[in-house]
């Protein structure tokens, strides 16, 4: 249960059907990571470690708000709240090595998303359990996003989150725990054939998302149920109006990347966890320098680019090295 309407409605639902119903809310991002260092996850309580010179196999440092001038740092699993990490120069193991900036000051809404989620457990009578996939998150699916950025991929989310965290880790989780069936707000549906269970549309096309659980694990199916799946979104507002959870009429629709949310400039927020390399922009059919770019990182092949002075809109059709060549003829594009 996210706090959000179609949990909650799938929540109700269940428990019309006779289901003894228990909520669980996922934790799978952390309000202050916001760095441009990859593979780091967990940092306790010290408040000072300039000019330490080797932290060889350190594996948890929760809280730590100044590390300058660290020269090696081999083989951290765990650094958690970092605030500040200027001048340190190496840290093996890290996927995206880069200066560490955590940001103290993200808008993160997941503490409200958690209200949410416990209030309408409470009107509902039932129990609602906390599980924590933070690190998870940031090893199966944060990093591949990054990852895929940096080579001018743009990847998507959704489908490596509902893989592997969703449908992965917390069906692990619900079976470890003893559940017999997960139950998600997803709009699809789960049709048998010949004894095998296949993924299928919902009823409302316009909310249809079986798209981003395409890949999940087939086997997952069995002990799966989507039960918002077969209503439109209208009526799902409208039972959320008819059992006292109207609040959630309220709440926006959730958006954006899966568990990080929807950012006003994402490519800013992906300054936060890479080194750009800015470089040239140009014209591919003219050789012409048309500009210049802040970080080819922040663009991926297909890309619209505004630039001045150009007639029509520009697409990314190719990379090399920090260079960002584009066409206006989209079609054009292709890889590295």
């Amino acid at each position: 249960m996210s706090g959000g309407i179609d949990s909650s409605i799938a929540a109700v639902l269940l428990r019309r059907a006779g289901w003894n119903v228990e909520g669980v809310f996922m934790r799978n991002w952390e309000a202050g990571i916001e760095s441009d260092g990859d593979g780091v996850s967990y940092t306790t309580g010290l408040s000072n470690m300039n000019g330490v010179s080797d932290m060889n196999g350190v594996s948890d440092m929760n809280g730590v708000s100044d590390m300058n001038g660290i020269s090696d740092m081999n083989g951290l699993s765990n650094m958690n709240g970092i605030s500040d990490m200027n001048g340190v120069r190496n840290i093996h193991g890290a996927s995206f090595a880069g200066n560490i900036r955590i940001k103290n000051n993200q808008k993160c809404t997941i503490d409200q998303e958690y209200r949410d989620a416990e209030r309408v457990a409470n009107i509902l009578k039932i129990p609602l359990r906390r599980v924590n996939f933070v690190r998870e998150y940031w090893q199966n699916v944060f990093e591949n996003v990054i990852h895929e950025y940096s080579r001018g991929r743009t990847p998507n989310p959704d489908l490596l989150c509902n893989r592997e965290i969703k449908f992965g880790r917390l069906m692990k989780w619900a079976t470890d725990h003893g559940y017999q069936k997960l139950a998600t707000g997803h709009y699809a549906r789960i049709h048998e054939h010949n004894g095998q269970k296949y993924l299928a549309q919902a009823a409302d096309l316009t909310k249809d998302q079986s798209y981003f659980l395409a890949n999940i694990n087939v086997t997952c199916l069995s002990s799966v149920l989507f039960p918002v799946g077969g209503y439109t979104k209208s009526q799902i507002r409208e039972i959320a109006q008819s059992v006292n959870l109207g609040f959630l009429l309220e709440k926006p629709e959730s958006m954006g990347v899966c568990f990080v949310g929807k950012r006003p400039r994402f490519a800013s927020f992906l300054k936060e966890f890479m080194v750009p390399q800015p470089g040239a922009v140009i014209e591919l059919e003219t050789d012409r320098v048309l500009g210049m770019h802040d970080g080819v990182e922040l663009y991926t092949i297909g890309q619209s680019l505004k630039i001045g002075g150009m007639p029509s809109k520009m697409y990314a059709v190719s990379r090399k090295g920090s260079t960002i060549y584009v066409s206006c003829n989209k079609y054009l594009c292709r890889g590295n």
